[in-house]
């Protein structure tokens, strides 16, 4: 299912593509209506035109003639736009009622009351632990939330809009997950002497073999101060065999406060490789 709601996408974003580039041609399109009169075995062309109520026709020549043929490529166009439209607005339709029966899938759509009930297939066998994982008390940061209530889809606060849509494209992906969880770290402290520290990833992703992920999203860049504590915390995250684009990946708002949805969805298919059945 995944391979097919992929090509979709890939599908329309051909047709897009050729929709822009037929807009561009300087061939204007034409809905002109063209008939044609067979006199002492020859074919000749006439553009029928309505106005006013009244049809009237002008003689275009033979087939060669320049006229017919700009009258044709412009046909061509026209008909091709509206073939073009037609596909976009199915493939899109199509993507937005497209549901996956994937294991995966399905299994992320059931009720959390159901995720420690032991089902016959493999891919419970293999998620069953991290599931649990992901639902068993943890210690959480502690840091106060701020004054707007933004909620996810399972109901968990969150810290910001753009963790809000991270949170529920993971909940989407039928990924287990441990939001705002605290993890120890070490790092070398003032007197050379290796310490434990605790840092909050926003998001912790536990993999079948074990190894953790963690997705750390960028909110306040226009801060010299968060911008510094971050560069800090990433160096941290590596020095403990966290690395970027394997095993810890980092979002970001836009500079006008927006989010690249796409970047997160590039992030996910890259996570879920890890996954079986998935």
């Amino acid at each position: 299912m995944t391979a097919l709601i992929e090509m979709l996408k890939s599908e329309l974003a051909n047709l897009v593509t050729l929709h822009a580039d037929l807009m561009k041609d300087s061939v204007r399109p034409s809905s002109a209506a063209v008939i044609s009169k067979e006199i002492r075995g020859n074919t000749y062309f006439w553009k029928s035109t309505k106005k006013n109520g009244r049809r009237t026709q002008t003689y275009l020549g033979s087939s060669t003639s320049d006229k017919l043929v700009k009258i044709a490529r412009s046909a061509y166009k026209r008909r091709l736009i509206d073939i073009v439209d037609y596909d976009i607005k199915i493939v899109k339709q199509t993507l937005a009622k497209i549901k996956s029966y994937e294991t995966a899938a399905v299994f992320a759509g059931l009720s959390p009351a159901l995720y420690n009930v032991p089902f016959d297939t493999e891919f419970s066998t293999v998620m069953k632990k991290l599931w649990d994982w992901a639902h068993a008390e943890y210690k959480r940061n502690t840091a106060p939330f701020g004054d707007t209530v933004i909620k996810a889809k399972d109901g968990r606060r969150v810290r910001s809009k753009s963790e809000c849509i991270i949170y529920n494209a993971l909940l989407d992906a039928g990924i287990p997950f441990r939001y705002d969880s605290v993890i120890p770290l070490k790092r070398r402290g003032e007197n050379g002497e290796i310490e434990i520290f605790y840092e909050s990833p926003d998001f912790l992703i536990m993999l079948p073999d074990g190894s953790l992920i963690i997705i750390e999203h960028a909110g306040k860049l226009d801060s010299l101060q968060y911008a510094e504590s971050l560069a800090k915390k990433l160096q941290l995250y590596q020095l403990n065999g966290y690395y970027l684009g394997y095993s810890l990946f980092v979002t970001s708002d836009e500079v006008l406060g927006g989010i690249d949805s796409e970047e997160i969805g590039r992030i996910i298919k890259i996570i879920k490789t890890h996954f079986p059945y998935m």
